[in-house]
Order: C-alpha cells, then sequence, then structure tokens
C-alpha cells in the first residue's frame, strides 16, 4: 500500500543575496509504500534537504502535493501542523536536538507528554530502551553520554509514537565510523519490524543500507535503485557507480 504520494512538487524560494528566485525543487515525483526504507541522495544544493523539509511540514512547497496515507498535507492549517508532525512523522537529525535538562527517559518521553497522550508510557519505554540498549542509560543526562548513545535516545524519542513515518536528516554524520554501522544496524531492525523510513545522507555507505535508493538533481528524482537481491556490497557499488554519473552529468 502506498503510504506517502508526493507528485509534481515544486520549491521556489527569493534568494536572500538578491531580488532572484531559487527553484530548490522543480518537479518531484515518487511514492513510499508502507514499510519501505529509502535513502535520498544528490549534491549539496540539489534539493534533497528541502524535500525532507516538504514531506515533514516544516516547509511549505511552492506547488504540487504530498499525500501521507491519502492526507494532503497542503491543505493541514499552520496551527494543525505541529500536532500533526507529532502524532504522524517521527524525526532524527544529525546533531541529535536532546534536551540537556532533561534524563534520557524524560527525552523519549516528550512527544507523549506534548500529545498528552502517556498510557502505557512505562512499557512503551521499557520495550524500546531494550531494542535500542539503552537500558542502563534512562537515568542519565545526554551530556553524560557518547554521540553514538545520544542517537540511540534520539532515535527512541522519534520512536515512542509509532510515526507513521520516520524521517531521518543525516543521521550518521557526526558519528564515527563504528557509532554509524551501529546506527544503521537498529534503523535496519526498525525497517525489518514495518518502519516505514525516509533517510536523507551524504554517505554511500549509510544508503546501501536502503531497500531503495534516490537520486536528486536539479531539483528532480534523476535515478533510482531498488536493493533486490543485492547485497550491502553490491548495492554499495551501484550507489557509487550511480554517484559518478551524478557528478559526471551523465543520465
Amino acid at each position: 500500500m502506498t503510504q506517502l504520494n508526493v507528485t509534481h512538487l515544486k520549491k521556489q524560494y527569493k534568494s536572500k543575496r538578491s531580488s532572484q528566485k531559487v527553484l530548490a525543487l522543480k518537479d518531484v515525483d515518487f511514492q513510499v509504500e508502507d514499510g519501505e526504507f529509502i535513502a535520498i541522495m544528490g549534491e549539496s544544493g540539489s534539493g534533497k534537504s528541502t524535500l525532507l523539509n516538504c514531506i515533514a511540514t516544516l516547509d511549505k512547497p511552492t506547488a504540487g502535493h504530498i499525500l501521507l496515507n491519502g492526507e494532503d498535507l497542503a491543505n493541514l492549517k499552520d496551527k494543525d501542523l505541529a500536532a500533526f508532525r507529532r502524532d504522524h512523522i517521527g524525526f532524527v537529525f544529525q546533531n541529535f536536538n536532546l534536551l540537556d535538562t532533561l534524563t534520557v527517559k524524560d527525552n523519549i518521553y516528550l512527544p507523549l507528554v506534548l500529545s498528552k497522550n502517556t498510557t502505557e508510557k512505562e512499557e512503551k519505554l521499557a520495550n524500546l530502551a531494550k531494542q535500542l540498549g539503552i537500558e542502563e542509560l534512562l537515568e542519565k543526562y545526554p551530556y553524560e553520554l557518547s554521540g553514538g548513545q545520544q542517537q540511540r535516545v534520539a532515535i527512541g524519542r522519534a520512536l515512542i509514537t509509532k510515526p507513521e513515518l520516520l524521517l531521518c536528516d543525516e543521521p550518521t554524520g557526526a558519528l564515527d565510523s563504528k557509532n554509524a554501522a551501529d546506527i544503521l544496524n537498529l534503523f535496519g531492525d526498525c525497517h525489518q519490524a514495518g518502519q516505514t523510513i525516509l533517510m536523507v545522507t551524504h554517505s554511500s555507505l549509510s544508503a546501501s543500507h536502503a531497500g531503495r535508493v534516490l537520486f536528486i538533481k536539479d531539483g528532480v528524482v534523476f535515478h533510482q535503485i531498488y536493493r533486490g537481491e543485492k547485497s550491502e556490497q553490491e548495492m554499495l557499488v551501484a550507489i557509487n557507480d550511480a554517484m559518478t554519473n551524478l557528478l559526471g552529468g551523465q543520465s
């Protein structure tokens, strides 16, 4: 079943340095099936982060439609956007965005508290903490944790509401290779459990964990690769070949 449907998406900005308009997204079309793990790649300035922000309802497209489980996000009123994001979308950022004044436990609980939906919160936390390997960290504060541990907490916060869609913006960008691999394996586990994941990344290695990779160039979806029966190593080779063509201007 199609969970996310992006059609003819366009985003135009007015340049901060001049009166010229910048076309960040020209005409983006793609669909995401329920339970897919998709990576989005492209050069800096290609529009991939703008696309993620539009899907996250953090930015409004100039034209086109984004439907999440049939609901057109463009029709949401400004006053309803925060609640919609909280209830339907989970976020994992490069820099974790945890609150140092709250314990790990309370950081993870935060979306439930904001939505006033704290039913069975202890059980939800216990299951997540075990899955993420952070059971011994729940009473600590973010500043007491390593980067990898902080990202695990951030993933817990994103998943505690059981979101329909998990959006990840360079989730391994601030981590060393070992912690990055651990986080990607966690995403793999989440995907196997049925979580739909959309991840923006510069890393071919990170993207090789996905089931499909979309390549964006000049504001459009330029190419895509399906994993199929490919191993991670074979997927990595295919991604690197596609990026070489992308950077070389070949179609």
